[in-house]
Order: structure tokens, then C-alpha cells, then sequence
């Protein structure tokens, strides 16, 4: 395997048969203004031909590329973890095999370490494009800062991707945890809990590729799910307060309830097709009551099965009832 030089950052990118996507996110570094960094491609047991691509577009471009290999595949949170593995710098940062980075990510993710030096984590916004190419929207955070954990008891605000990320931090709170389908904010929590410092600058520098619709409906109970589970084990942890217990309690609650009320938003548009606004409203808030109630179902310690069934059973149980509306 080729020696790391020492550079700025190193940035690694996990690839699972990504040959028609790879050469995107390398160009965007090839394009970089400042290109003080190491590229470290961890193919993740890809059938295709993902590392020769990648290796010949390295090369063209005269990029500072190593290529780490799994055998078999082993997910996006293993892969990054034997990325930040074969690192040699002090700060990384993840780059999906199907993204990109604005020009002057690095030049100006420089100046905000240099201007908010007491950080270990500096994160920048992203752009979302849909399948056409096209920007959807600027995902935004809060204002530039610090994040707390209190900003996400209930939510995500913060992109693994395109941050820089203190290396000996990242290895200190564990990494990624491998088999979590939303390992970037289970990793933020951990590490806001144990005591280090995220700044989030808003300025959009990554560009983030989305599937369509549907992908999005599939991933969104897989998204509520896991991020439940990941507040249960921090929970369990014991590295929280009584003040970021309650908070994580009520997030649990509300991304419950926000998932059911979601999984019957296509329900109510075809039962009130042609209705007024009032009575479509009116039917809305009994299952946001009935899906409250839900939340305060939860139990501290069920297995992400346990908390898919459980949800599964709740709503089976609110349809029959709103059925009989």
C-alpha cells in the first residue's frame, strides 16, 4: 500500500461498487483550490470495476490516492472506520463515492479552524440535488456556531461529510458504530457528550446526491428507528445529565409520533381527496393525538426489531381505530 505524506487532512471516501459514480466525487477534489490532502479510497467488497476507476481518474489528475480493500462488504460505518484506520493526518473527513465538494471547500474550511481555533469538529452545510442534477434546496443547520447537544435531541443537523474531524477524537469516542443505519448523528451525540466541541459554519460546500422520492419514504423508518436506538444506548451510557435525559426522551417521542403521522400522510390525502381543509385538520389531529400516545409508549432498552414491531403493532392498532371514523 502507498505511504501517506503529510498533508493538511486526509479524505476518505467509501465505495461499494461505485464505478459509475466515483470518478464525480474525485474530479471535485481534483478541482480543489488548495490540494494540501490525501485521497484514501476504501472499496467495501465491490463486484465492479470501482478501484480502477477510481485509480485511473487519481492518476490523471495527479492525486495523492491509497486504496484500502474489503473483502467482503461490510457497510458505510466499517468502511470509514478502516479508513480513519489507514489515515496518517490529524484531521479527516468522509466523502461520499456519489457526492461532491465546492472548489474552495478546503481554502475556506481552513480559515473557519483558523477563526474558531478551540474546536474539534467543524462541520459546513450542503446543497441537496435530486437525480437530475438539480439543487432542491440548501440543507440548512442553525445559525454558524457552536452545536450543543441539546440542538439534537430530536434531530440530525450535522453532515459526517465535508467536516474536519479531529483523528485521535474520532478514535477516542470509538468511531462509527458499525451496523447503525444513521452512524453520523450516533456519532455526534457521543461525541458531544463526552465533552467535545462542534462548530458548524453555514456555507454550503458539499453537494449532496439524493435518490428520488421513493428511496426517501423507504429510508425515512430506518432513519427514525435507528436514531431512536442510537439516544437509547446513549441514554444507557451514563455519560448524560438528568436535563439531556428528559430532552433525548421528548425527541424520542416526537420523531415517533412524527413517523407514524408520516406513514399515514398518503392514507389521509386519498381518504379527504376533494375535502375542505377543516375536516381534512380535524381527522390530522386525531392521529397526531393517537400517535402521542404512541410515543409515550416507548421502552428504554428494546432491540431496533423490538422498536420496529412495537411501531408496527401501533399503527395497525390506530388504522383499525381511524377506521371506524
Amino acid at each position: 500500500m502507498a505511504t501517506l505524506s503529510n498533508k493538511t487532512i486526509d479524505i476518505i471516501i467509501p465505495c461499494y461498487n461505485s464505478e459509475e459514480t466515483i470518478e464525480r466525487a474525485l474530479e471535485s477534489l481534483a478541482e480543489q483550490t488548495n490540494r494540501d490532502f490525501n485521497v484514501i479510497i476504501v472499496d467495501d467488497g465491490s463486484s465492479d470495476k470501482t478501484v480502477e476507476v477510481a485509480e485511473g481518474c487519481a492518476s490523471k489528475n495527479g492525486l495523492s490516492l491509497i486504496t484500502v480493500t474489503h473483502e467482503v462488504n461490510k457497510g458505510t460505518a466499517a468502511a470509514m472506520n478502516t479508513g480513519v484506520s489507514a489515515s496518517a493526518n490529524d484531521w479527516i473527513t468522509f466523502l461520499g463515492s456519489d457526492d461532491r465538494l465546492d472548489r474552495s471547500w478546503l481554502d475556506d474550511m481552513i480559515a473557519v479552524k483558523e477563526r474558531e481555533p478551540e474546536y474539534d469538529v467543524y462541520a459546513c452545510t450542503a446543497y441537496l440535488i435530486d437525480t437530475d442534477g438539480v439543487s432542491i434546496h440548501h440543507k440548512k443547520g442553525m445559525d454558524s456556531g457552536e452545536i450543543k447537544l441539546s440542538d439534537i435531541y430530536v434531530r440530525n443537523m450535522i453532515l459526517s461529510a465535508g467536516c474536519f474531524v479531529k483523528r485521535q477524537m474520532f478514535c477516542d469516542v470509538g468511531g462509527f458504530t458499525v451496523g447503525m443505519y444513521n452512524e453520523d448523528y450516533d456519532l455526534w451525540m457521543r461525541v458531544l457528550a463526552k465533552g467535545y466541541k462542534i462548530y458548524e459554519e453555514i456555507n454550503p460546500l458539499y453537494y449532496y446526491y439524493i435518490g428520488g422520492e421513493g428511496q426517501v419514504t423507504a429510508n425515512q423508518r430506518l432513519i427514525v428507528s435507528s436514531s431512536t436506538i442510537a439516544r437509547l444506548n446513549l441514554i444507557r451510557s451514563g455519560l448524560l445529565n438528568k436535563s439531556d435525559i428528559d430532552g433525548f426522551t421528548r425527541g424520542m417521542h416526537k420523531c415517533w409520533r412524527d413517523l407514524i403521522v408520516f406513514e399515514h400522510s398518503k392514507y389521509l390525502n386519498e381518504k379527504f381527496k376533494g375535502c375542505t381543509s377543516r375536516i381534512k385538520n380535524n381527522f390530522a389531529q386525531k392521529v397526531f393525538n393517537k400517535s402521542s400516545d404512541c410515543a409515550r409508549k416507548i421502552i428504554l432498552g428494546l432491540s431496533l426489531p423490538a422498536y420496529n414491531a412495537q411501531a408496527d403493532k401501533e399503527i395497525r392498532k390506530i388504522d383499525a381505530e381511524l377506521n371506524k371514523s
